[in-house]
């Protein structure tokens, strides 16, 4: 396949702009993986679904499936497929979705059995729950239609992938890409000249298994807040019982997992228990909320002082490099904030936006105020300023996490000698005991 020019340099642009803008990155399984493929992930966060994929895909270039309704503008439109996306038409969009998905599934096909990879997020839609929801059918209608072209001689895979965030709309959130075993379409080969409805629907079927193991899937309505707020609280005892191993965000994501499973159960062995004890989980919940405190504080009985001390200290002295970056940011900020994030009703775009539109905005200022640098010190200092802006602005995510993380500490060491707050304490001890 013919590779995108434009594709390439935005990748490198892309994908430095995620390492500013994302705090700690793990992708598992990545490379080796076959080829044509069509890869398949779940999807949480809009966007930056597809960036933190692509751009950890080293051996060949990705086409990806977008919605169709940002391809109205006909520039817009002819820049988006110049770098490989292609448009899917949904009901929502009010137009003829079949004669205008017509291309794009002649396109993937044709993508396909040239030995590309295509991306496509087989739910169909983002949303910020952390469950797999039902797939749709297209991803596997484009896979058949592709090796039914040569009656099976192409050989097609689907590759499941999983994205896991700690907190998806927040700058500097940590995120684990973890691609599992790859499905062999050839497999079906002889239910789907049998039954094609029957191979689609068992094609369906596992991919949405194979998925399962690579996310953060809570399948419970009634009881979800009570497990995500589990996942945090079970954490530590749950590593150290477990023995779970690997990086960090391998750990957390091993251990959610697990406490997910125990929920699972307790809730199909007796439900009527497991309510009582999410009574009280909630209760906490409820309790930490009001005194504007996070859980994780509370894996300490109290915080040093002198490691508080020593943190404000680092604060205080690394203070100039936040103020000089808010200082030289604060109009693309404004114009962000104002043009475009408060135009966003979906607040699950609100990441993807931020990014996106932030990618291109804060390095067109910091250019346009190097000019005028230029003008009283010289092209050696504007060139040192653009240069250095983007260092300086992933410090100054750095400084705004770490003071946040001091204030909290220090809050919680504050309220812990209120009645109410040891009360919590203990509450948080018997949901670790009673678990």
């Amino acid at each position: 396949m013919k590779q995108s020019l434009l594709y390439n340099i935005l990748f490198w642009l892309v994908r430095t702009g995620l390492k500013i803008y994302l705090g700690k990155w793990e992708t598992y399984g990545n490379t080796g993986q076959p080829r044509p493929a069509l890869y398949t992930s779940n999807h949480q966060n809009a966007l930056m679904d597809t960036l933190v994929i692509v751009t950890e895909v080293w051996d060949r270039q990705l086409s990806f499936i977008a919605r169709g309704d940002i391809f109205k503008r006909k520039n817009i439109g002819r820049f988006l497929r110049s770098i490989n996306m292609l448009p899917i038409f949904r009901p929502r969009d009010k137009v003829n979705i079949i004669e205008k998905n017509k291309d794009t599934f002649a396109a993937v096909i044709w993508r396909l059995e040239a030995g590309g990879t295509v991306k496509i997020f087989p739910e169909g839609n983002h949303d910020v729950p952390r469950r797999i929801r039902p797939l749709k059918k297209g991803f596997a209608r484009m896979a058949f239609g592709t090796v039914e072209e040569s009656d099976f001689e192409t050989n097609l895979y689907i590759v499941p992938i999983g994205t896991y965030y700690e907190s998806p709309q927040k700058t500097g959130t940590d995120v684990l890409v973890q691609y599992g075993e790859a499905i062999p379409i050839k497999q079906y080969e002889t239910l789907y000249k049998t039954n094609k409805a029957k191979a689609i629907r068992a094609l369906t079927h596992d991919l949405r298994e194979a998925l399962k193991p690579l996310v953060i899937h809570i399948d419970s309505e009634e009881y979800y807040e009570t497990i995500e707020i589990l996942r945090k609280i079970l954490r530590q005892k749950i590593q150290v019982e477990q023995e779970f191993t690997g990086k960090y965000l391998l750990r957390n994501f091993k251990s959610d997992q697990h406490i997910i499973a125990q929920c699972e159960h307790k809730i199909r062995k007796d439900e009527a228990s497991f309510k009582i004890y999410s009574n009280e989980v909630l209760q906490y919940k409820k309790g930490i909320e009001k005194y504007n405190l996070n859980d994780e504080l509370f894996n300490k009985n109290k915080y040093a002082f002198g490691e508080i001390l020593l943190k404000i200290i680092l604060g205080i002295i690394t203070f100039p490099i936040y103020f000089y970056t808010i200082i030289n940011s604060i109009l693309a900020y404004w114009i962000l904030k104002k043009r475009f994030l408060n135009r966003v009703k979906d607040p699950v775009f609100h990441a993807a936006v931020k990014f996106a539109v932030g990618l291109f905005l804060f390095p067109l200022m910091w250019v346009l105020q190097s000019v005028a640098l230029m003008y009283y010190f010289g092209i050696w200092a504007a060139l040192i300023y653009v240069l250095t802006m983007p260092l300086f602005f992933k410090l100054a995510i750095w400084w705004q996490r770490h003071w946040y993380t001091t204030k909290a500490q220090y809050r919680y060491n504050y309220l812990s000698g209120k009645p109410e707050v040891q009360q919590l304490k203990k509450m948080r001890v018997s949901i670790i005991n009673n678990f």
